[in-house]
């Protein structure tokens, strides 16, 4: 039971945090982490944007992302599954089975690392398209 409430956290915010860099389910894409609209997103407009996702995804408000909060994934293709909890270790860090804003907000910034090319801590205009088609990448193979 356990390791189905960390797979379906896990997927929550597997897809959650690519929807901070490649078109969301909700419609925000990365333009959205973008809050002074100059067409580059820094590390902190990332991680702000991020603290903001918290709380829509944490659906009953209680403080934490926990299998509360996740979806039924009893239907996820393996390939998303193991991704889930991949990032789910990365993010629970005290691995409670529960994940916290300061835990979420906190996690490691892997995509925004791998995309700032040249590791000035921002986004520019062909570091965000390479980041958008790898987050569409990344959906696919998960869905495999």
């Amino acid at each position: 039971m356990l390791m189905k409430i960390k797979i379906a956290t896990a997927a929550v915010l597997l897809f959650s945090s690519c929807a901070v860099l490649a078109q969301g389910r909700d419609g925000a894409g990365i333009e959205h982490a973008d809050a002074n609209h100059d067409g580059k997103v820094t590390r902190q407009e990332y991680l702000d944007a991020r603290a903001e996702q918290f709380s829509r995804l944490d659906r009953n408000g209680d403080g934490v992302i926990d299998d509360t909060d996740a979806p039924d994934r009893a239907n996820q293709p393996q390939g998303g599954k193991r991704m889930a909890a991949a990032m789910r270790g990365r993010i629970d860090t005290n691995g409670d089975g529960k994940i916290t804003k300061e835990e979420f907000t906190n996690a490691p910034t892997m995509l925004f690392d791998r995309f700032d090319a040249d590791k000035n801590g921002e986004l520019d205009a062909k570091e965000l398209e390479a980041a958008r088609a790898a987050a569409g990448r990344l959906r696919e193979r998960s869905r495999q």
